[in-house]
């Protein structure tokens, strides 16, 4: 995977117009411009201004490893109790709400819920082109995770509706703990970006 700043000088090489042309339009003086086309910084101001010129946005079909932040103060005692059914519906909705709410620009991730001792994956991208893709790529993830053995304990979604019922986030609930965490990036990425869906 590139960088997002080679990804950015090749917009610029690739461009019709001219390396300093668009420094002038994006307000960075040419010594600057010149140093960042031959692998130096720019600060994430002048990287702004100069994707603002190019007409670039950062999307990513990648799977966040950004964890999810913990509570303050000391960690609560575990206690071991099984879930209802309706009570981890309730978690998969939370944290789907939570996801779409505060963690939207990840767009996809993992989280470790330490109190349940459990996973949680979310996918923030309703493909609005294709309203069935991401119900297809969910049912192929769940799919997947039960051939190795991790069951998924419930399907949320957010409150905030796409179109149709349909969540802008969802969520899958898993039966299994942070050790396995990059085994469920893994799979999720691969149905993602392979389109096995």
């Amino acid at each position: 995977m590139k960088l997002l700043s080679q990804q950015i000088r090749d917009l610029v090489e690739g461009s019709s117009t001219s390396t300093y042309a668009i420094a002038r339009a994006a307000d960075i003086d040419k010594s600057a411009m010149s140093r960042f086309m031959n692998g130096g910084r720019l600060t994430m101001d002048k990287l702004d201004q100069l994707a603002r010129v190019l007409g670039v946005t950062v999307h990513s079909d990648e799977i966040s490893l950004v964890p999810r932040p913990l509570e303050m103060g000391r960690p609560k005692q575990r206690k071991e109790k099984k879930m209802t059914r309706q009570e981890a519906q309730k978690w998969a909705d939370y944290f789907a709400n939570d996801a779409c709410e505060n963690h939207f620009e990840s767009r996809r991730g993992v989280w470790h819920i330490e109190d349940l001792d459990c996973l949680l994956l979310y996918d923030n991208s309703p493909y609005a082109n294709d309203a069935a893709r991401r119900p297809r790529q969910m049912k192929a993830i769940k799919e997947r995770l039960k051939k190795v053995g991790i069951k998924t304990i419930a399907c949320g979604g957010s409150q905030e509706e796409v179109h149709e019922g349909e969540s802008y986030t969802v969520s899958l609930l898993l039966d299994c703990s942070q050790d396995r965490m990059d085994e469920v990036i893994e799979i999720a990425q691969e149905v993602v970006m392979t389109g096995k869906n």
